[in-house]
């Protein structure tokens, strides 16, 4: 008995001391970083809150990609548009998929095409958009249309500078929605454009790096009471409730319409006729949950981007 003790013992501080000396260490093959800890590596380091200004100090500091250990794990950090466009789009093939998250999962099902892991569902999802929105549709089907909001938020700015940085918003998502749902967004107190930008707002704060444990790295930390935590689970049902809820209701109204006036050619109109007569492109999904995320996370990417760019410039 007390032999087998001792073996069991003796395994365990090996099993420790091995943890201890390789678990949170950088290898000497990977780009640089800051210095790591034992087991939790660079985890301590980063903040909870504005975690992308210390990424930038590091940056300049370990140059334009360097690492980050997360106990086992690797994180690379990629602060050059040239690494960028090099890794993600030249060598897209290696590099499309995404690590798994338990919060984007927990929040989108899986269905978000930002997190969507690499295989079918996502090839056919890209396949879609890319036949929707390549180069001859966009001159031939929205440059008038962008045209157009340009010229109402050049309007808007007249009579009312003092709302100043809601007409970018407002110009974006009308642009965004009329591709996508085919319906504008006259003014910048639309219901459906003050949901979007509210939920892009919590959306983006449980989905900041250090906003929530690193459940993914260190799984025992699910048991963990979420209060020590900043109730991070609570915060995710939440998003998802907000997401569900919103690009519900486009999915619903959109279908309403139709039964009503038929199609306006619009994206997720192409997507209904194709799933209607049961002739969807192969791979895609095509459950209403699915179809929520297809038009939802158009209708995001859309209204933000080019109303950040407009703000900032």
């Amino acid at each position: 008995m007390n032999t087998l003790f001792l073996v069991g013992a003796g395994l365990l501080v090996i099993t420790f001391a091995y943890a201890l000396l390789t678990v949170g260490h950088r290898a000497k093959d990977l780009p640089p970083g800051p210095p790591t800890v034992p087991l939790l590596g660079n985890l301590v380091q980063i903040p909870l809150k504005g975690a992308h200004f210390m990424f930038t100090r590091w940056a300049q500091k370990y140059g334009e990609i360097y690492t980050l250990k997360i106990g086992s794990a690797t994180a690379c950090v990629l602060t050059s548009p040239r690494l960028v466009k090099q890794l993600l789009d030249k060598k897209s093939a290696i590099y499309a998929s995404r690590p798994v998250s338990y919060v984007a999962n927990l929040i989108s099902c899986g269905d978000h095409i930002l997190l969507m892991q690499y295989g079918d569902q996502w090839r056919a999802t890209r396949k879609l958009l890319h036949g929707c929105l390549r180069e001859g549709v966009v001159e031939k089907e929205y440059d008038a249309l962008q045209e157009a909001e340009a010229n109402q938020m050049i309007y808007d700015y007249l009579l009312n500078p003092d709302d100043h940085m809601k007409h970018p918003k407002r110009f974006s998502n009308s642009v965004t929605m009329s591709i996508v749902w085919g319906i504008r967004s006259p003014t910048s107190k639309e219901a459906h454009m003050e949901r979007l930008y509210s939920l892009m707002e919590i959306w983006s704060r449980v989905m900041e790096t250090g906003a929530t444990p690193p459940v993914d790295i260190f799984p025992f930390l699910h048991y963990i009471p979420q209060s020590l935590f900043t109730n991070w689970r609570s915060r995710a049902t939440h998003v998802q409730r907000e997401m569900n809820g919103l690009y519900a209701d486009f999915l619903t109204d959109l279908r309403t319409r139709r039964a009503a006036s038929g199609s306006r050619g619009s994206l997720m109109d192409q997507v209904l006729d194709q799933v209607e007569s049961e002739k969807p492109p192969p791979g895609l999904e095509t459950s209403d949950h699915a179809l929520w995320f297809l038009g939802g996370t158009l209708t995001e990417g859309g209204s933000d981007t080019s109303a950040s760019i407009l703000t900032a410039f």
